[in-house]
């Protein structure tokens, strides 16, 4: 019995001085998620895509002008969003209020989508096969849900 518990003891010794490594890890594979450098690209960047360094530094300088194009659209998106999870989390919700809001975010995602729509075509003239369509660019099979590519980071939304 004793080295029953022994065995149990070392074992979770073990685990608990693997964690913050394991942590560690996961950190640095996540080089290419929402916030990480080269999102959209397999977390390789755009070093992956065979490009030319014009064209590569015509993409960079594209994505930083619809992050800030975009900046505003997607600020006022999140405050939106707060000021409908207050509504929703008011005893008694008014929900002529809450439809409103609802329409002005709808409105909003509209304006941001077509932004990026205008953004992943003018990618293409640059590069070709930079959008495929989704929205999504050559993000290789890593991508998430927040992996898009309107930003400097290729982030969704601005986090």
């Amino acid at each position: 019995m004793k080295k029953v518990m022994f065995g149990l003891v070392v074992a979770m010794a073990v685990g608990l001085i693997a964690l913050p490594f394991v942590s560690l890890a996961q950190q640095a594979g996540k080089q290419g998620s929402a916030m990480g450098p080269g999102v959209g690209y397999g977390g390789r960047g755009l070093q992956a895509s065979n490009l030319t360094p014009e064209q590569t530094q015509k993409l960079q300088e594209l994505r930083q002008k619809q992050w800030e194009d975009t900046k505003g659209l997607r600020a006022d998106l999140f405050a939106k969003h707060q000021d409908l999870k207050g509504l929703y989390l008011k005893s008694d919700p008014d929900t002529k209020a809450i439809e409103k809001l609802q329409k002005e975010i709808f409105s909003l995602r509209q304006k941001l989508q077509e932004k990026n729509f205008a953004f992943c075509q003018e990618k293409n003239r640059i590069a070709p096969g930079q959008c495929d369509g989704s929205g999504h660019g050559q993000r290789g099979q890593r991508g998430g849900k927040y992996q898009r590519d309107s930003g400097p980071r290729g982030g969704r939304f601005n986090r």
